[in-house]
Protein backbone atom coordinates (compact mmCIF):
# COMPACT_ATOMS: atom_id res chain seq x y z
CA UNK A 1 0.00 0.00 0.00
CA UNK A 2 0.86 3.55 -0.73
CA UNK A 3 0.94 6.89 1.43
CA UNK A 4 0.98 10.20 1.03
CA UNK A 5 3.29 12.11 2.41
CA UNK A 6 1.68 14.69 4.93
CA UNK A 7 -0.88 12.47 5.90
CA UNK A 8 -1.55 9.97 8.84
CA UNK A 9 -0.39 6.53 8.70
CA UNK A 10 -3.44 4.10 8.71
CA UNK A 11 -3.90 0.75 10.54
CA UNK A 12 -5.57 -2.30 10.00
CA UNK A 13 -8.39 -3.03 12.46
CA UNK A 14 -10.45 -5.99 12.28
CA UNK A 15 -13.02 -5.53 15.49
CA UNK A 16 -15.56 -8.09 16.07
CA UNK A 17 -19.36 -6.36 17.17
CA UNK A 18 -19.67 -7.13 20.74
CA UNK A 19 -22.62 -7.08 23.31
CA UNK A 20 -21.18 -4.98 25.99
CA UNK A 21 -23.04 -5.97 29.31
CA UNK A 22 -22.10 -3.32 31.53
CA UNK A 23 -19.71 -5.22 33.97
CA UNK A 24 -16.59 -3.18 33.92
CA UNK A 25 -14.08 -3.12 36.94
CA UNK A 26 -10.84 -1.11 36.74
CA UNK A 27 -7.36 -2.33 36.62
CA UNK A 28 -5.72 -2.80 40.16
CA UNK A 29 -2.09 -3.61 39.34
CA UNK A 30 -0.27 -2.24 36.57
CA UNK A 31 0.37 -4.27 33.55
CA UNK A 32 3.03 -4.41 31.06
CA UNK A 33 3.09 -5.03 27.15
CA UNK A 34 3.56 -8.90 26.69
CA UNK A 35 1.70 -9.62 30.20
CA UNK A 36 -0.86 -12.67 29.77
CA UNK A 37 -2.26 -12.10 33.04
CA UNK A 38 -4.49 -8.96 34.62
CA UNK A 39 -5.37 -8.18 38.06
CA UNK A 40 -8.75 -6.29 38.21
CA UNK A 41 -10.30 -4.61 41.22
CA UNK A 42 -12.80 -7.47 41.57
CA UNK A 43 -12.46 -10.42 39.43
CA UNK A 44 -15.74 -12.36 41.01
CA UNK A 45 -17.51 -10.17 38.61
CA UNK A 46 -15.75 -12.43 35.20
CA UNK A 47 -16.62 -15.77 33.74
CA UNK A 48 -14.08 -17.80 32.22
CA UNK A 49 -14.80 -17.37 28.79
CA UNK A 50 -15.35 -13.60 28.86
CA UNK A 51 -14.06 -11.74 26.33
CA UNK A 52 -12.40 -8.45 27.45
CA UNK A 53 -12.48 -4.78 26.10
CA UNK A 54 -9.81 -3.07 28.19
CA UNK A 55 -9.44 1.00 27.50
CA UNK A 56 -7.08 3.92 28.46
CA UNK A 57 -7.23 7.01 27.62
CA UNK A 58 -7.75 5.89 23.87
CA UNK A 59 -5.31 3.17 24.42
CA UNK A 60 -7.34 -0.27 23.77
CA UNK A 61 -6.53 -3.81 22.65
CA UNK A 62 -7.93 -4.54 18.91
CA UNK A 63 -8.44 -7.70 19.18
CA UNK A 64 -10.56 -9.18 22.99
CA UNK A 65 -8.28 -11.25 24.88
CA UNK A 66 -10.19 -13.89 26.10
CA UNK A 67 -10.19 -15.41 30.32
CA UNK A 68 -9.03 -18.84 30.33
CA UNK A 69 -8.77 -18.59 34.28
CA UNK A 70 -9.75 -16.91 37.40
CA UNK A 71 -7.73 -16.34 40.83
CA UNK A 72 -9.68 -14.59 42.44
CA UNK A 73 -8.78 -10.97 40.98
CA UNK A 74 -5.84 -12.21 38.70
CA UNK A 75 -7.40 -13.08 34.72
CA UNK A 76 -5.32 -15.28 33.01
CA UNK A 77 -5.76 -14.55 29.09
CA UNK A 78 -5.50 -16.31 26.16
CA UNK A 79 -3.10 -13.62 24.82
CA UNK A 80 0.00 -11.47 25.72
CA UNK A 81 -1.28 -7.91 25.74
CA UNK A 82 -0.49 -5.26 23.18
CA UNK A 83 -0.40 -2.47 25.28
CA UNK A 84 0.88 -1.00 28.81
CA UNK A 85 -2.00 -0.45 31.51
CA UNK A 86 -2.34 1.41 34.23
CA UNK A 87 -4.93 1.71 37.24
CA UNK A 88 -6.72 4.02 35.38
CA UNK A 89 -7.74 1.58 32.94
CA UNK A 90 -11.30 0.00 32.40
CA UNK A 91 -12.15 -3.99 32.21
CA UNK A 92 -15.48 -4.72 30.43
CA UNK A 93 -16.78 -7.86 29.71
CA UNK A 94 -17.87 -8.73 26.27
CA UNK A 95 -20.00 -11.14 24.52
CA UNK A 96 -18.54 -11.96 21.07
CA UNK A 97 -21.21 -14.80 20.42
CA UNK A 98 -24.03 -13.52 18.82
CA UNK A 99 -26.21 -16.61 19.33
CA UNK A 100 -28.53 -15.04 21.47
CA UNK A 101 -32.29 -13.82 22.58
CA UNK A 102 -33.82 -10.68 21.54
CA UNK A 103 -37.11 -9.52 20.32
CA UNK A 104 -38.43 -6.75 18.64
CA UNK A 105 -39.12 -4.58 21.28
CA UNK A 106 -35.81 -5.81 23.15
CA UNK A 107 -33.24 -6.51 20.96
CA UNK A 108 -29.83 -6.92 21.62
CA UNK A 109 -27.16 -5.13 20.02
CA UNK A 110 -23.64 -5.40 19.06
CA UNK A 111 -21.31 -2.93 18.54
CA UNK A 112 -18.08 -1.92 17.19
CA UNK A 113 -17.25 1.56 18.55
CA UNK A 114 -14.42 3.42 18.62
CA UNK A 115 -12.77 4.75 21.01
CA UNK A 116 -12.57 8.50 21.30
CA UNK A 117 -9.82 10.22 19.57
CA UNK A 118 -9.78 7.92 17.25
CA UNK A 119 -11.92 7.44 13.62
CA UNK A 120 -12.41 4.06 12.08
CA UNK A 121 -12.70 3.93 8.28
CA UNK A 122 -14.86 0.00 8.37
CA UNK A 123 -15.00 -0.81 4.48
CA UNK A 124 -15.96 -5.05 4.75
CA UNK A 125 -18.50 -6.70 7.08
CA UNK A 126 -18.06 -10.50 7.75
CA UNK A 127 -20.53 -13.02 8.80
CA UNK A 128 -20.36 -16.59 10.35
CA UNK A 129 -22.51 -19.46 11.47
CA UNK A 130 -22.12 -22.50 12.84
CA UNK A 131 -25.05 -25.15 13.27
CA UNK A 132 -25.86 -28.79 13.57
CA UNK A 133 -28.28 -28.27 10.91
CA UNK A 134 -28.23 -28.27 7.63
CA UNK A 135 -28.14 -24.76 5.65
CA UNK A 136 -30.15 -23.57 2.81
CA UNK A 137 -31.58 -20.19 1.36
CA UNK A 138 -34.56 -20.69 3.02
CA UNK A 139 -32.90 -20.69 6.50
CA UNK A 140 -31.34 -18.29 9.11
CA UNK A 141 -28.15 -20.48 9.13
CA UNK A 142 -29.70 -24.02 10.19
CA UNK A 143 -32.91 -22.69 11.56
CA UNK A 144 -35.88 -21.55 10.50
CA UNK A 145 -36.49 -18.41 8.64
CA UNK A 146 -36.65 -15.54 11.01
CA UNK A 147 -39.36 -13.44 11.95
CA UNK A 148 -38.26 -9.93 12.71
CA UNK A 149 -34.80 -10.20 11.35
CA UNK A 150 -31.04 -9.45 12.10
CA UNK A 151 -30.24 -5.77 11.35
CA UNK A 152 -27.07 -4.10 10.18
CA UNK A 153 -27.09 -0.37 11.11
CA UNK A 154 -25.16 2.63 11.67
CA UNK A 155 -25.70 5.09 14.38
CA UNK A 156 -24.31 8.08 14.02
CA UNK A 157 -25.19 12.23 15.33
CA UNK A 158 -28.04 10.81 17.15
CA UNK A 159 -29.60 8.94 13.97
CA UNK A 160 -29.74 5.86 12.47
CA UNK A 161 -29.13 4.46 9.42
CA UNK A 162 -30.36 0.49 8.58
CA UNK A 163 -28.27 -0.93 6.01
CA UNK A 164 -29.86 -4.51 5.93
CA UNK A 165 -32.38 -6.94 7.80
CA UNK A 166 -31.28 -10.20 7.20
CA UNK A 167 -34.15 -12.88 7.35
CA UNK A 168 -32.77 -15.73 5.76
CA UNK A 169 -29.36 -16.86 4.12
CA UNK A 170 -30.96 -15.98 0.73
CA UNK A 171 -30.97 -12.13 1.96
CA UNK A 172 -27.57 -12.32 3.02
CA UNK A 173 -26.79 -13.66 -0.33
CA UNK A 174 -28.48 -10.39 -1.99
CA UNK A 175 -25.88 -8.18 -0.36
CA UNK A 176 -23.15 -10.41 -0.28
CA UNK A 177 -19.27 -10.34 -1.87
CA UNK A 178 -19.31 -13.64 -0.90
CA UNK A 179 -21.70 -16.22 0.29
CA UNK A 180 -20.71 -20.00 1.16
CA UNK A 181 -21.88 -23.26 2.85
CA UNK A 182 -19.86 -25.69 4.31
CA UNK A 183 -20.53 -29.43 5.12
CA UNK A 184 -19.16 -30.84 8.12
CA UNK A 185 -16.64 -33.52 6.92
CA UNK A 186 -16.48 -35.79 8.36
CA UNK A 187 -17.42 -34.86 11.67
CA UNK A 188 -18.08 -31.10 13.17
CA UNK A 189 -21.32 -28.61 12.12
CA UNK A 190 -22.48 -26.88 8.94
CA UNK A 191 -21.01 -23.22 8.29
CA UNK A 192 -21.60 -20.27 6.88
CA UNK A 193 -19.24 -17.79 5.83
CA UNK A 194 -20.41 -14.41 3.87
CA UNK A 195 -18.32 -10.89 3.21
CA UNK A 196 -19.80 -7.71 2.21
CA UNK A 197 -18.43 -4.31 1.51
CA UNK A 198 -19.92 -1.34 2.69
CA UNK A 199 -19.53 2.32 1.14
CA UNK A 200 -21.11 5.70 1.81
CA UNK A 201 -21.19 8.89 -0.33
CA UNK A 202 -19.32 7.28 -3.23
CA UNK A 203 -16.70 6.81 -0.65
CA UNK A 204 -14.78 3.69 0.12
CA UNK A 205 -15.91 2.60 3.42
CA UNK A 206 -17.92 3.80 6.30
CA UNK A 207 -16.39 6.29 8.98
CA UNK A 208 -16.90 5.99 12.57
CA UNK A 209 -15.93 8.97 14.84
CA UNK A 210 -15.08 8.12 18.49
CA UNK A 211 -15.13 11.50 19.59
CA UNK A 212 -19.23 11.69 18.50
CA UNK A 213 -19.70 8.20 20.18
CA UNK A 214 -20.70 6.82 16.61
CA UNK A 215 -20.74 3.29 16.17
CA UNK A 216 -22.40 0.30 13.77
CA UNK A 217 -25.01 -2.19 15.35
CA UNK A 218 -26.01 -5.58 14.78
CA UNK A 219 -29.55 -5.95 16.32
CA UNK A 220 -30.78 -9.54 17.29
CA UNK A 221 -34.65 -9.66 17.19
CA UNK A 222 -35.19 -13.10 17.21
CA UNK A 223 -34.23 -16.43 19.39
CA UNK A 224 -31.20 -17.04 17.70
CA UNK A 225 -29.86 -19.39 20.63
CA UNK A 226 -30.39 -22.62 18.05
CA UNK A 227 -27.18 -21.47 16.73
CA UNK A 228 -23.73 -23.04 18.01
CA UNK A 229 -21.77 -19.78 16.73
CA UNK A 230 -23.39 -16.52 15.61
CA UNK A 231 -20.19 -13.67 14.65
CA UNK A 232 -20.25 -10.45 12.94
CA UNK A 233 -17.27 -8.66 12.17
CA UNK A 234 -15.74 -5.75 10.56
CA UNK A 235 -12.66 -4.58 8.93
CA UNK A 236 -10.97 -1.44 7.57
CA UNK A 237 -8.72 1.27 8.98
CA UNK A 238 -8.24 3.26 11.87
CA UNK A 239 -7.20 7.06 11.99
CA UNK A 240 -5.86 9.36 15.31
CA UNK A 241 -8.49 12.17 15.12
Amino acid sequence: MTFIPGLPHPDGVIRRFAQFTGVVETVAVAASIGDTSLVVSDGSVFSVNDSLAILEAGIEEKSYPLVTAISVDTLTLDRPLDHDYTTSATVEALMLNLNLVGSLSTPVVGRIRPPAGKLFVLTTIIATMLDGTAMDDGKYGGIDALVNGTIVRIKENGNTNTFANFKTNSDLAVVAFNLDYSDKAPAGSFGLRMSLNISQGGLFGHYLNGNDGDEMQVLIQDDLSGLQEHFWSAMGVVLDL
